[in-house]
C-alpha cells in the first residue's frame, strides 16, 4: 500500500510503479514474466509516462474495457478491506494522526491480501467471466 498525499498524474503514477512494482512482485513471490498487469482506463494509466515505463520494462498489460462489470479482483479486495475496517474499530491512538491511521489501514490491507487470498481472487476469474456472460453484461454478485 502506498500513501499519496497529492493528486496523481502520469508522472507520479510512473514513479510509484518504479518504486513499488518489483517489491510487490517479491512480496508475492512472483516473477515479472509470469504477470499480466491489470489497470483500468483512468487517464493516468493511459498517459505517456506510464505507457513508456511499461514498454521499457516489458510488462504485459491486460486490455481492459472501460465498462467491465464484476471483473476486477482488486475491487473485491477493496470491498473486503472496507468491511474489515467497519468491523474493526481503530484504537483511539490511531485516529490522532493521518500517519497512524494510514499505518492501521495498511496493516489491515496486508493482513487481508495474503498470497493465498490473491490466488483465490485470481482463480475466481473464470467464474466471474461466466457470471458476466450469463447476465449478458449486467451486474453480478462480484
Amino acid at each position: 500500500m502506498f500513501w499519496l498525499q497529492s493528486n496523481v498524474n502520469g508522472e507520479l503514477y510512473t514513479s510509484v510503479l518504479e518504486e513499488e512494482y518489483k517489491e510487490t512482485l517479491k512480496y508475492y513471490g512472483l516473477q515479472s514474466r509470469d504477470v499480466i498487469f491489470q489497470q483500468h482506463n483512468a487517464s493516468i494509466h493511459c498517459a505517456s509516462a506510464p505507457s513508456k515505463w511499461f514498454q521499457k520494462n516489458k510488462i504485459k498489460l491486460l486490455s481492459w474495457s472501460a465498462y467491465s462489470p464484476g471483473l476486477n479482483p482488486i475491487e473485491s479486495a477493496w470491498a473486503m478491506l472496507k468491511k474489515m475496517e467497519q468491523m474493526t474499530s481503530p484504537p483511539s491512538s490511531v485516529v490522532e494522526t493521518d500517519q497512524a491511521f494510514f499505518d492501521w489501514v495498511s496493516k489491515l490491507w496486508y493482513d487481508l491480501t495474503t498470497p493465498e487470498y490473491c490466488r483465490n481472487l485470481i482463480h475466481s476469474m473464470p467464474r466471474r467471466f461466466r457470471g458476466v456472460i450469463q447476465r449478458k453484461g449486467r451486474g453480478t454478485k462480484y
